[in-house]
């Protein structure tokens, strides 16, 4: 998803970088950066849990609790240690599994504006044979209204295979669409691309299109 920590420059005068920035893609060395940066993205937009989401976490990790007693009370005590001890496996084997593919690609398709060396804004983005999709657009907080936002999502547009879609939250709708993004209906969409947007199951999201 692309949406915070962007700034509001139209796209057909959009300034040049301050002094010192530059545009590169990212590299291996840029991983724990981009992991930060992604973590304090998610923090500015994912709300806090309301007070309905928490009681239905209650009720699901009581109703885990009493399946859990039932199991104890009622199996045999060699069979059932025998299938915690496997699917304690299994879920250790796939967290590591993922843990390691998401280290390994968290820098790839990333591109970086660095300042002096230190990069201040990330963006993915994702070429397909058809189509590009854009994400994770964020810029540091000190450095938003300086057009850095502008000039990274523009200059991303220029090499993206068209059509470029992102999603965003409502607030930024007039941002992109004054870099030239329309948005669009979901169900216009093909279900893996919605599904690659993180679409589905948050209503609050704006697909946007860019021809």
């Amino acid at each position: 998803m692309s949406d915070f920590g962007v700034d509001h420059v139209p796209m057909t005068d959009f300034a040049p970088l301050p002094t010192g920035c530059k545009l590169r893609p990212a590299r291996p060395s840029d991983r724990r950066f981009i992991r930060h940066l992604l973590h304090q993205f998610r923090q500015e937009i994912i709300p806090p849990p309301t007070r309905m989401q928490i009681l239905r976490q209650g009720a699901t990790l009581s109703l885990l609790a009493a399946i859990s007693c039932y199991l104890i009370a009622t199996i045999d005590w060699t069979d059932l240690v025998n299938f915690l001890m496997a699917a304690a496996i299994a879920t250790g084997f796939m967290i590591l599994l993922v843990v390691v593919l998401s280290w390994n690609e968290s820098w790839l398709n990333f591109w970086v504006i660095e300042h002096q060396g230190s990069p201040i804004a990330c963006a993915k983005l994702r070429q397909q044979p058809h189509y590009s999709v854009l994400y994770d657009v964020y810029v540091m907080s000190q450095w938003r209204q300086q057009g850095v936002g502008s000039f990274l999502v523009s200059q991303l547009a220029q090499q993206a295979t068209k059509p470029l879609y992102l999603a965003c939250m409502p607030p930024l709708v007039q941002f992109y669409s004054r870099l030239g993004f329309t948005p669009v209906t979901p169900k216009a969409l093909p279900p893996l691309l919605s599904y690659d947007l993180g679409i589905p199951g948050r209503f609050a999201i704006v697909p946007m299109k860019l021809i």
